[in-house]
């Protein structure tokens, strides 16, 4: 499933040669992720999962980014540029779990696909968080990213939502 409904090159993604979609942080994203890193500035972490604590911050920056464009998306004054808004939001969250697969994130791009009103597919991103979560076995440190959300809500807000 694609999310986009329109060009996305101005998103970030890309073609490949083979026809795959790649994607490059906007300015924006990768602000967003400097912004998080530095709160990482000081501290070590052992060898064996730097690369993990690395993606997962860099997807947690990524949700936090498209959480801002929701909320921008909400404001009166930007009525104009809700749809805009709420695509950025969407390629924001999709790059967050292609590089650290959460299965919140996907619980986020349904709800952000309800937003956009594509129902259909929303359905089917509430039954793929669903699957999806009912087999993931956190790590350690991914409470890291997860602190700051309810998972048992989520479940019980996509469940209501495929009813």
């Amino acid at each position: 499933m694609w999310p986009f409904r329109k060009k996305f090159d101005s998103l970030g993604f890309k073609k490949d040669k083979e026809g795959n979609f790649t994607f490059d942080l906007t300015e924006e994203e990768q602000q967003e992720v400097e912004n998080t890193f530095k709160m990482f500035e000081g501290y070590k972490a052992h060898p064996d999962v730097v690369e993990d604590i690395q993606k997962g911050a860099t997807a947690f920056a990524l949700s936090n980014y498209a959480r801002e464009q929701v909320i921008m998306s909400e404001i009166k004054s930007q009525k104009e540029n809700r749809e805009k808004l709420l695509e950025k939001a969407i390629a924001a969250i999709a790059k967050a779990y292609s590089i650290y697969q959460l299965p919140i994130y996907i619980y986020d791009l349904a709800c952000l696909m309800e937003m956009v009103g594509r129902m259909d597919e929303a359905r089917h991103t509430f039954r793929d968080f669903l699957e999806k979560q009912s087999q993931f076995k956190p790590k350690q440190f991914d409470e890291i990213f997860l602190k700051q959300r309810d998972i048992n809500e989520a479940i019980k807000d996509a469940k209501v939502k495929l009813k």
